[in-house]
């Protein structure tokens, strides 16, 4: 079985919750934190999910930065085999996470990574504007 835990600084883990939810239903294997949005001991909190995994389980840590303190709490949850950490997420990679049916190795989460990484880009109105001329395409409702 596969476990993801999607861990946040403030309520975002709580967003992408309710986006999972309105996406895709329910995910009983999905977990969030929310951290620094209540009082609570959080390094407990991770030992208790880490605790609950089984052995032969996959975890998937999700964190919003990877420098952050939320992604450093759970680093030591890394020397539990089939444990893997992405950090930097976003709602592409995220989804694209939930929905995965495969197995779960460095390659596959490279793979998550640059998903992800892809979804990342400046839109600039007038330059797709003039790309779109220069196709011949005129219309402002096919830029994407």
């Amino acid at each position: 079985m596969r476990r993801i835990v999607i861990a946040t600084h403030g309520k975002l883990a709580s967003g992408y919750q309710d986006t999972i939810e309105m996406i895709c239903g329910k995910k009983e294997n999905v977990s969030y934190m929310c951290f620094y949005s209540e009082e609570t001991n959080y390094d407990e909190e991770i030992q208790k999910y880490m605790d609950s995994v089984s052995p032969g389980e996959e975890v998937l840590i999700l964190t919003d930065m990877s420098a952050g303190s939320v992604s450093q709490r759970f680093l030591k949850s890394l020397e539990k085999p089939n444990v893997f950490m992405i950090t930097g997420i976003n709602l592409p990679i995220v989804l694209e996470i939930v929905m995965y049916k495969g197995e779960i190795n460095h390659d596959v989460i490279d793979s998550f990574v640059k998903g992800g990484v892809s979804e990342l880009y400046s839109v600039d109105l007038e330059k797709l504007k003039e790309e779109a001329a220069a196709e011949g395409g005129g219309s402002d409702e096919n830029f994407f």
